[in-house]
């Protein structure tokens, strides 16, 4: 029995010791009617705010599982697409390297390729410079021997000197003209011949000389040919080798911006997931706390109903 109930019957028992007008047991009725009122309209008006709170329960619950549920899958997608950004990237970043391994290699390269044109340009300005000047003493001599015959000691001294440097020229560029350097042999080795010995054996001398000025052009021709398609070739190697750099700072480029574009995706993606995360986690939080706080209030509208029917049925 309820303690609102012992009290209650204490107060019927006290007043209807005290009141002669209405009997006991009348008293004691109408007493236990008017409690067994005041117990159904608690019950009802209790019942319906646990109703409201109930349903609260179970709306709230259901928009809190589901929010939940969503929270999940866009945890999972946001997490597989940061994955798949994540390996574009690192692929990207192997594409960087690559490009930059190829555009220093073609650097090396055409580095190369320029320290050689230009040693090969050195040394034929300073070989076409010596014939130059070898083709225009021979044609000093020529010019002499014909135009001075016979002549003077000094005058074929002099020739000689001109002859000998050209043909130690011819030798060392390998312009080979063995009767010209046996002459000038002969003529060393007689500086003392008479006039007349020198200008016997002028036109022979001339012819020489003649023969190995033709030698020295055809040479001279010859290395200008030999320049000529160096550079043509040295400026096709070159102009293939800077398409190929263009082609791969071209490339370089483009792997730059869509990796920047990659790792500014990834960061957006992540900012999301760490948002979803979050509310994910409150979410759980408070379904979980508000399926405790349902419990206990089940529990204890359980156990207020068993009292008050308890109630209800001993006051009928």
């Amino acid at each position: 029995m309820t303690m609102r109930l012992i009290l209650a019957l204490s107060a019927i028992a006290a007043t209807a010791a005290t009141d002669v007008a209405v009997t006991p047991l009348e008293k004691v009725i109408i007493m236990l009617e008017d409690l067994q009122t005041e117990v159904v309209t608690e019950g009802k008006a209790e019942a319906k705010t646990y109703d409201k709170f109930a349903c609260f329960c179970k709306d709230m619950t259901k928009e809190k599982v589901e929010a939940i549920k969503t929270g999940q899958d866009e945890q999972a997608t946001l997490t597989s697409d940061i994955e798949e950004l994540s390996a574009k990237r690192d692929k990207l970043d192997e594409k960087i390297a690559e490009h930059e391994k190829e555009i220093e290699e073609l650097e090396k390269q055409m580095a190369k390729a320029a320290a050689e044109r230009a040693k090969t340009l050195a040394i034929y300005e300073a070989n076409a410079a010596d014939m130059t000047g070898a083709l225009a003493a021979l044609d000093a001599a020529i010019n002499a021997l014909k135009s001075s015959r016979p002549s003077s000691l000094a005058q074929i001294r002099s020739v000689i000197k001109t002859v000998r440097r050209a043909t130690l020229l011819a030798d060392a560029l390998g312009v080979t003209s063995p009767k010209a350097i046996k002459a000038v042999s002969a003529l060393i080795q007689q500086p003392e011949v008479p006039m007349e010995d020198y200008g016997f054996h002028s036109e022979e001398i001339i012819s020489l000389l003649e023969e190995l000025k033709k030698d020295f052009t055809d040479t001279k021709n010859e290395v200008d040919a030999e320049e000529v398609k160096s550079v043509s070739e040295h400026d096709g190697y070159m102009q293939q080798k800077t398409s190929k750099k263009k082609a791969a700072e071209l490339n370089l480029d483009k792997a730059k911006k869509s990796k920047a574009a990659t790792v500014a995706e990834i960061e957006s993606k992540m900012g999301e997931l760490t948002t979803v995360s979050a509310t994910l986690l409150d979410d759980q939080e408070y379904l979980k706390e508000l399926a405790a706080t349902c419990n206990a209030q089940a529990k204890t509208w359980d156990q207020r109903s068993n009292m008050r029917a308890d109630e209800l049925g001993a006051l009928t």
